[in-house]
């Protein structure tokens, strides 16, 4: 008779629905009974765990999942990448643009965005087409709005301005100029720090623009805070024309000395060195007339010893 009820109970045990089976599983281990509505969860959360792959196993008495091992040889599965994200990063970008209404169409731009899970690429194009702002700005200033401005970006950007730097630097080390290192307000010559914040200032507006070399040099020539150190080939010519301007007993004030430098600095200027040379001349003729004709003969002089000159490296 035993047998016969122990074999009922295990036949009870098989065909009972999952909750029951978890109930008289839990009570025959001497554990308080689960409740139904556990032990659907329970059974909820074991077959959805089945669907993706994973393997519950159970507490002896909580019907609470312990532990979780893929099925896949216990390799745990990468978490899943957040797609909006960028729309976070995008926010605290455009939150440094000026103009609010321009901010403004952006912001909207950004919640249609999120709501329409649109990728970054699709948030761009949409950009271009309802910002007038970003539509006419020039792509290089685009660019460089989203490089100085794009939290992500930030360390790229750092290097590139520390390369950018570097290399101005050098150049105005072989042009033989420098940035004047007197703040010309308050008279104070500049720290260390201060004048690589000056050099930055200048490599910015190159990173801005998207400028050559030449264009730096161009842009170079319109500062009033360069100063000529000698040495190179523009700092050198400088030294030159007004050593000629006192031979010739010309003054030349400080303007006119800018407007020197400005013109050797800027290489689509064409007032050369020698052209100089031929002003500071000139100059000097009119101002002493009656030497006026040995100038002019000097002049000739000049140009029949470059030609001689010219004709014999021919050969």
């Amino acid at each position: 008779m035993v047998k016969v009820e122990n074999c009922l109970e295990q036949f009870k045990l098989v065909s009972e629905p999952t909750e029951r089976q978890a109930t008289w599983r839990t009570e025959a281990a001497g554990a308080a009974p689960v409740s139904k509505t556990v032990a659907a969860a329970t059974a909820a959360a074991a077959a959805g765990a089945a669907d993706a792959g994973v393997a519950q196993t159970l507490g002896p008495t909580s019907g609470t999942p312990i532990a979780s091992t893929p099925a896949t040889g216990g390799k745990v599965k990468n978490k899943v990448v957040d797609k909006t994200a960028w729309i976070s990063w995008m926010r605290q970008t455009f939150k440094t643009l000026d103009d609010t209404n321009e901010r403004t169409i952006i912001n909207d731009l950004l919640q249609e965005a999120k709501d329409k899970d649109w990728t970054e690429p699709q948030f761009m194009e949409a950009l271009d087409q309802r910002s007038s702002w970003w539509r006419n700005e020039l792509p290089s200033l685009r660019q460089f709005f989203l490089d100085s401005n794009d939290p992500r970006k930030k360390g790229q950007f750092d290097q590139q301005v520390g390369n950018r730097i570097d290399a101005i630097e050098a150049g105005l080390e072989k042009l033989g100029v420098n940035l004047n290192r007197v703040d010309p307000i308050t008279g104070k010559v500049m720290t260390a720090d201060q004048y690589t914040d000056a050099v930055k200032g200048v490599a910015l507006e190159a990173m801005k623009n998207g400028w050559t070399d030449a264009q730096i040099q161009n842009y170079l020539a319109t500062k009033v805070d360069i100063v000529f150190s000698g040495g190179g080939t523009v700092g050198t010519a400088s030294s030159r024309i007004k050593s000629w301007a006192d031979k010739y007993g010309v003054s030349l004030n400080d303007n006119y000395v800018k407007n020197i430098n400005a013109s050797l600095l800027d290489p689509n200027d064409g007032r050369d060195e020698q052209w100089w040379y031929n002003e500071m001349q000139r100059q000097a003729a009119e101002q002493y007339s009656p030497f006026a004709g040995g100038l002019a003969m000097t002049l000739l002089l000049g140009a029949g010893c470059r030609l001689m000159m010219a004709h014999y490296h021919k050969y």
